[in-house]
């Protein structure tokens, strides 16, 4: 029985057997087919605007603290991060650096907060196979309510 569903990140080999149940004095016989291989690509839902005004809701970029919203990363190698998140201003800029999945940005710089505008925001990260993989987003930084 083959699934679809992993609960870690990796890669999964799968080959499939088929065998003749033979009658009582037979021979069992059987085929295989070739193995095939498969990363489990990562999840990782970035959104594209919040409003960091402090209301508690979409204050935190991406996510708020402890509440990544991700599967399927590889994990960190010693001192190495498995996930990495810089920010940068349309004027390329560097307003905000991470390298960890649980400290998000809180849209202030020095204390104060940011402009409201675009922002651009760049994020890597590591997935089961150990590869690096990034994604750029457009971050809108909203006023809220």
């Amino acid at each position: 029985e083959v699934g679809d569903e992993f609960d870690s990140p990796g890669t999964f080999c799968y080959q499939v057997l088929a065998l003749e149940v033979p009658d009582s004095n037979e021979t069992l016989q059987g085929s295989a087919s070739n193995w095939v291989c498969l990363t489990e690509d990562p999840i990782v839902w970035i959104p594209n605007a919040f409003t960091p005004n402090q209301d508690q809701t979409n204050d935190w970029f991406p996510w708020p603290p402890g509440q990544a919203q991700v599967g399927f990363l590889g994990e960190p190698q010693g001192d190495n991060p498995n996930f990495k998140m810089d920010i940068v201003s349309r004027w390329g800029t560097s307003v905000f650096s991470s390298q960890s999945i649980d400290d998000p940005w809180n849209g202030r710089v020095g204390g104060r907060m940011v402009e409201q505008g675009l922002y651009i925001a760049h994020i890597q990260y590591l997935d089961g196979a150990g590869s690096w993989r990034s994604q750029t987003v457009p971050l809108t930084v909203l006023p809220g309510k």
